[in-house]
């Protein structure tokens, strides 16, 4: 990490440098190892949050599209605010009932955390970029390329 050569490590630890490559090699695999577990787990903490959440917004969709009802209760000659409960024969009962259509911020949501779990699984197509312009290479003439064979 310092930047000393192999040669260097083993003058100063007494050992040869084949020792050292050998021992760096170990030391580089098992920091992949370490890295890619951690990146696992971070992925699969990740992918929960996201199937969590999905499922919420399931819920809120399939409740946002259930019949809407409303029930209201009127006294004959008694106010509103005043809380003597009335005989039947009294009362008179509106029901109110809707067919609702759902609300789309619930599918949005689905919709975004499909997107995000691609992403984190790297489903997704890499986008391609298209670019335009002129390659300008300063140093082929030097190495024996030429405007022929470019």
């Amino acid at each position: 990490m310092q930047g000393k050569s192999q040669t260097e490590i083993a003058q100063k630890l007494g050992l040869c440098q084949q020792q050292i490559s050998y021992d760096l090699k170990a030391i580089q695999t098992e920091w992949q190892k370490d890295t890619t577990l951690a990146l696992d787990a971070y992925t699969a903490r990740e992918l929960a949050k996201l199937d969590h959440t999905e499922r919420r917004y399931w819920e809120a969709w399939e409740r946002s599209i259930e019949e809407f009802r409303s029930r209201t209760i009127k006294a004959k000659g008694i106010k509103a605010d005043q809380k003597i409960q009335a005989k039947p024969e009294q009362a008179e009962q509106t029901i109110y009932t809707e067919n609702r259509c759902g609300d789309p911020r619930f599918l949005d949501g689905v919709l975004k955390c499909i997107e995000r779990r691609c992403k984190l699984l790297g489903l997704d197509a890499p986008a391609r970029i298209e670019t335009e312009g002129v390659i300008v290479i300063d140093s082929a003439p030097a190495r024996g390329v030429s405007e022929d064979n470019l």
